[in-house]
């Protein structure tokens, strides 16, 4: 008599990997991260995907099955440390790749420009003040501009001399800052002044 045995043979279960963070583009008061994978769902349909700012203490669900994932509500200059997961019907992929990005944008205008003639002929003296906001990133550069011949000056300081100006014209000035993401507004503009 012949018996047939069968064996129940467990297989090890499909691994689920985590996303790789490939990108993030800092933009004013937001982040968006662009992300590979997983390579493996362990066999499972994934149906969303959660990001953290905090190294992976508190997840948020991000609404979406597909990169990119645009992070709003942020603290432009304020560092987050931002990790990403997938999930699916049968729980949570491993953590992603942590990245750190800072919101930024452009700095606000310069505030308060004004002008006075200069010590020597066809030349200003502009003062201002700094902007209210730098957008997160550090001022470089502000750049004077008169109106009218559109004269400019660049300088790293709150301050400067224009020059190249025509006596007996009248002129304002108008500012505007520069940091790493780009120029801000152009400032009011100062009261008018007659080189002599």
């Amino acid at each position: 008599e012949c018996i047939n045995q069968f064996t129940n043979v467990v297989k090890d279960p499909i691994p689920f990997t985590a996303p790789i963070i490939t990108n993030i583009v800092s933009g004013n008061t937001q982040l968006t991260v662009s992300f590979t994978g997983p390579t493996s769902s362990g066999g499972y349909n994934i149906n969303n995907y959660e990001y953290s700012t905090n190294n992976g203490t508190s997840f948020t669900n991000a609404a979406t099955t597909s990169s990119p994932i645009t992070i709003t509500g942020l603290t432009n200059g304020t560092t987050y440390q931002i990790v990403i997961r997938a999930i699916s019907d049968n729980g949570y992929s491993p953590n992603s790749n942590v990245v750190s990005a800072v919101p930024l944008t452009v700095p606000s205008a310069p505030l308060n420009p004004i002008a006075s003639n200069g010590t020597s002929s066809g030349s200003a003296n502009i003062s201002w003040s700094v902007p209210s906001s730098n957008g997160g990133s550090a001022i470089l550069t502000y750049t004077i501009t008169s109106t009218p011949g559109s004269n400019t000056l660049t300088t790293s300081n709150t301050s400067g001399v224009i020059t190249g100006l025509t006596n007996g014209t009248s002129y304002t000035f108008t500012v505007y800052a520069t940091n790493a993401v780009g120029n801000s507004p152009n400032s009011a503009a100062s009261n008018s002044i007659t080189p002599p």
